[in-house]
């Protein structure tokens, strides 16, 4: 991996062994190719142009898709990554979009993806602060007896908001953890392969079937000091979506998982001082790389001309129908001491080319 001031998404890019599928397959042979609620399968038509995913908290847990639904009718389009993106950008979209796997695109163009993995791996590597930064736990936990049935797990997780309960025993200590994904698997047998749509075999009343055949016994844990670097080499080596934390009588007082460990990374972005004042869309993905290039053209600026005072850099992206950008437009507008204002305009399908060729045109003008 390529060592870089600014992590981003080119320096953690997978362009093999990704899981995807075409169009025309049925939801359910996609889904028994993935086995947890935020993992991803990149869909492709017959002409191999990418169209979107299929995720398991979309398809069956946020909707309800029969097993038999063609994937060109249940996809999900998630945030596009651009070569750019930095990585606290991909931490955020990670996070806003409960999708751990994000495709990155060059000119429209499928290249490869970003998994959270790969974040979490380059953050411990190059991010000194991830070590010593604290997670924030659910809390209070919620938690469930260990002699509940599945239909009592169930509907607790549904009306907590919740996708895992620790299981405790009568005295409160942890014995175990039961997921969405378990309870799911409870309806279906045969249950050799754990996987999100399993139609082999016969469907089964699992209400009042007893939870202890269905939670896992190996639960990961840390204690309430564990930084986020311990929690994150923890998810990595073991790859493991959460770990309980737990008192010194291993009760469990919280749960960490790797959304808040995303939100947690997000939050770490250096705080940047910027000369140049930029306006973007919601959904541009490329702020940070933005400010960067703009920061980098206000310093050329005002060495070259000094009566420069400050830039605004304005961004409209024209779209077509179907969402996709079709070109950037990027104005520039350089405030002088003087009163003066100076403005420049390019339209590229790539912002920064766009950036780059109005900031020559605001050269010219200003040499004028």
């Amino acid at each position: 991996m390529k060592t870089s001031p600014v992590l981003q998404a080119k320096d953690l890019i997978k362009i093999k062994n990704i899981v995807k599928g075409t169009i025309d397959q049925t939801l359910a042979a996609a889904l028994s190719q993935l086995s947890r609620s935020h993992d991803a399968l990149f869909v492709f038509d017959q002409n191999n142009v990418y169209k979107g995913v299929i995720n398991p908290y979309y398809t069956t847990f946020k909707s309800r898709f029969p097993g038999e639904t063609k994937l060109d009718t249940c996809l999900f389009r998630p945030p596009v990554l651009s070569l750019d993106t930095s990585i606290w950008d991909i931490a955020h979209l990670m996070a806003e979009s409960k999708i751990y796997y994000l495709p990155v695109m060059n000119k429209n163009e499928f290249i490869g993806i970003v998994t959270i993995n790969r974040v979490l791996r380059a953050m411990l590597t190059h991010v000194k602060s991830i070590h010593s930064a604290v997670v924030p736990h659910t809390s209070p936990v919620i938690s469930i007896r260990d002699n509940a049935t599945v239909k009592q797990a169930h509907t607790l997780m549904k009306d907590r908001h919740v996708s895992r309960l620790p299981v405790v025993n009568e005295t409160g200590k942890m014995v175990g953890i039961v997921t969405r994904f378990d309870i799911r698997e409870a309806y279906t047998k045969p249950r050799e392969k754990q996987t999100f749509l399993s139609r082999s075999g016969e469907k089964e009343p699992a209400d009042d079937q007893p939870i202890n055949s269905y939670y896992k016994k190996m639960v990961f844990t840390v204690n309430r000091q564990a930084t986020s670097g311990q929690i994150c080499k923890l998810m990595v080596e073991n790859n493991i979506g959460s770990v309980v934390v737990t008192d010194t009588s291993h009760r469990p007082i919280g749960i960490i998982s790797t959304h808040d460990v995303l939100k947690m990374i997000s939050s770490l972005r250096p705080k940047q001082v910027s000369g140049a004042i930029v306006h973007t869309p919601d959904d541009f993905i490329d702020k940070a790389a933005l400010i960067t290039v703009s920061d980098s053209l206000l310093h050329k600026m005002s060495r070259l001309f000094p009566h420069t005072e400050k830039l605004e850099v304005i961004v409209e992206p024209d779209k077509n129908s179907a969402g996709k950008v079709r070109e950037y437009t990027v104005k520039l507008l350089m405030h002088q001491d003087n009163g003066h204002t100076v403005v420049a305009t390019d339209t590229h399908f790539n912002w920064k080319t766009a950036l780059l060729s109005a900031g020559k045109k605001l050269r010219r003008q200003l040499e004028d």
